[in-house]
């Protein structure tokens, strides 16, 4: 995983595929708005934000915040297509961006994603928003900082989707990316690669988890999605698993409609929401 050659494709090659898309279908402008740039928090002078979905529907509805992949350190896929899905499904989105390494370690993406996600809880009302029936949606690294955030239950997540996760940075003892974005090497402090690792923060009161993975992923192995969610089940948290065949890490998010349709309807059921 994360060689040199992964590392050009995920920086270079991603963002160039991601401009080229046309997503999964005309955007139906009427169905919703975007509310551009919206600012959740201000931090070392800087203002951090994403912009918000909402479907033209009566009453408070459900919000899904989405948290984009890259490295933890670049913004080439912004989850675009994933938002506006969901908003077409009838949910607000929040798709928001975070500090990115080497400029800001770990935890400061964490945190931010979490203040995004308490930003759209307080500020409900004022958006129309169901405070109640939160969710969080990201891939790769944006599924790593989802899981961070959403299982832990002083949050008020209701439930995460999550894609090509790396959950145990362990499996990575000599990754660049992983120590670019924690600052240190796992020799260095090993307890702080454990500590970042989402495998590691499950509790039997979690939210429910879905999973998808590619299993032609060798950035981000199946294995990884595997291990997951026996720690999951092992503390009995609800979890499903999607297993794209013959689709890889890059391909997986770019391509795999039916992980966006199944990611949509756990949601659905899971915030009992059926608009």
């Amino acid at each position: 995983m994360f060689s040199k050659f992964k590392i050009v494709l995920s920086r270079v090659l991603l963002p160039l595929i991601l401009i080229s898309c046309s997503g999964h279908g005309p955007v139906k402008v009427s169905d919703f708005q975007i509310d551009r740039n919206i600012t959740y928090k201000v931090v070392d002078g800087k203002r951090l934000g994403g912009d918000l979905y909402r479907p033209r529907l009566t009453g408070p509805v459900p919000v899904i915040v989405v948290v984009h992949g890259g490295s933890w350190s670049s913004r080439g896929g912004l989850m675009t297509e994933v938002a506006e899905d969901l908003a077409r499904s009838g949910f607000a989105v929040f798709n928001v961006v975070y500090r990115l390494a080497p400029e800001s370690l770990y935890p400061k993406a964490v945190e931010d994603v979490r203040d995004a996600v308490q930003f759209m809880e307080t500020h409900s009302a004022e958006y129309g928003l169901d405070s109640t029936r939160v969710g969080l949606w990201g891939y790769s690294a944006g599924a790593h900082l989802a899981l961070m955030v959403g299982l832990d239950p002083v949050n008020g997540v209701k439930s995460i989707v999550a894609g090509g996760t790396p959950a145990d940075f362990l499996a990575w003892p000599h990754s660049p990316i992983i120590k670019k974005f924690i600052g240190f090497s796992l020799q260095e402090k090993p307890e702080i690669w454990k500590e970042a690792s989402p495998i590691n923060h499950v509790r039997s009161n979690s939210p429910p988890v879905f999973m998808y993975h590619g299993d032609q992923d060798d950035l981000v192995e199946i294995e990884q999605m595997n291990k997951m969610a026996e720690a999951l089940e092992l503390k009995q948290v609800p979890v499903e698993t999607h297993i794209v065949k013959g689709l890889g890490h890059i391909s997986v998010y770019l391509f795999s409609e039916e992980s966006l349709v199944r990611g949509i309807r756990f949601l659905q059921s899971r915030l009992a929401y059926h608009p």
